[in-house]
């Protein structure tokens, strides 16, 4: 047990809160901020019961939950609509490049890193069995508009061609000389042939037969998290890269959901509007905005922080390790309420007291007596 966990235990705990988001779903949970929970609960019953696309902002300030919700809402956490529902939740965490320079290029890398080659190699022989040779060529060719692009998604499924090759190919790092070796007559030479390859892949994975029956269909879950990263972008990078994402969008019209979340300090929706352009945000068919919660909504974040976390059998009040008024005071006392901001506060609060001796329930009297500064200081 780490000595975290020995202190949580001492003050009636299992943890206490961490301000970095948990590696793992199965150890997320969700704390306080119903309304917020379902409007996700909406979006995501949506996307297991109808096949549009849709693409969702999330945008609001630091530390309000935007990557938590990324982590929590894996598919073990999805709502259970009454069926017929997709087959599979294929979720893709990416983070948007911050790099100043061919940012659409690095897009594409991470992304088809993210999806796996692999993956898409024996999806490809697993439609090939399914539909037939012929079927799945021409389905893949009119999904990237080009016969070359088409065929090296193709030649995924054939064992006799070099898949490393293939692999390099499809990751951009290639001679045209390599490329006729495998029978391709040229290169991924621009942004639009990178994002018809990413189309392209998607529909690989949510099924290429055209059934309409969503049942035989799964859905990808792309959530791509610091989109204030494309405010670093020179116009010549950042067009491209919009470019893709529109194209991307338009591409794959059914079954797959995309996430793009904002961190701003600014709560007018027109600043995103300014950095995304027209074109892009004219795209969006959900909004969620993570707005700063009241004292009133911090304190119940906190007090449903405290009943998950409560060691099992235990029968503590719904404040404990604090006093109701203290955990109010401390809480009113924060400029700041965002989940981030209460758990510094709270981790910080309860660390000093277990140094200090003090026991629980911690009234206004320590909390006051604590050095200016100690709640908000950042957690090693």
């Amino acid at each position: 047990m780490s000595a975290t966990s020995l202190t949580a235990a001492k003050f009636g705990l299992t943890d206490l809160p961490a301000v970095l988001p948990p590696l793992s779903p199965r150890d997320a949970i969700w704390a306080g901020m119903p309304e917020l929970k379902d409007k996700f609960s909406a979006i995501l019953t949506e996307a297991k019961t109808v096949p549009r696309t849709q693409f969702i902002l999330n945008w609001g300030p630091w530390g309000a939950g935007k990557t938590h919700a990324s982590v929590y809402f894996s598919p073990m956490h999805w709502p259970r609509p009454r069926p017929p529902i997709i087959a599979e939740i294929i979720p893709l965490h990416i983070v948007m490049p911050a790099e100043p320079t061919a940012a659409a290029a690095l897009f594409y890398r991470d992304v088809v890193e993210a999806i796996g080659i692999d993956r898409v190699r024996e999806l490809v022989r697993k439609a090939r069995a399914d539909l037939g040779d012929d079927e799945v060529r021409v389905r893949l060719e009119t999904l990237t508009e080009s016969r070359e692009l088409g065929l090296a998604l193709y030649l995924l499924g054939d064992k006799e061609k070099d898949q490393l090759l293939l692999n390099a190919y499809l990751l951009g790092s290639i001679t045209a000389s390599k490329a006729l070796t495998l029978g391709l007559a040229r290169t991924l030479s621009s942004t639009r042939d990178r994002f018809r390859i990413l189309g392209a892949m998607f529909s690989i994975m949510t099924g290429l037969s055209i059934d309409p029956d969503i049942r035989k269909h799964g859905r990808v879950v792309v959530w791509l998290d610091e989109g204030e990263n494309m405010t670093q972008l020179q116009a010549r990078e950042y067009a491209p890269l919009s470019q893709g994402i529109r194209e991307l969008l338009d591409r794959v019209p059914r079954f797959l959901t995309l996430f793009l979340s904002f961190t701003l300090a600014e709560p007018e929706q027109s600043y995103i509007e300014q950095i995304m352009g027209s074109a892009l945000i004219g795209r969006v068919t959900h909004q969620i905005y993570f707005k700063p919660p009241s004292a009133a909504e911090a304190l119940g974040y906190a007090k449903d922080y405290f009943r998950q976390m409560r060691p099992e059998g235990s029968s503590f009040d719904d404040y404990f390790p604090f006093e109701e008024t203290s955990l109010r005071w401390l809480i009113e006392s924060l400029s700041d309420r965002t989940p981030r901001e209460v758990n510094k506060a709270i981790h910080n609060t309860v660390v000093a007291a277990e140094q200090a001796g003090t026991k629980p329930p911690l009234d206004q009297a320590f909390i006051s007596s604590l050095p200016e500064g100690l709640l908000q200081q950042e957690l090693p």
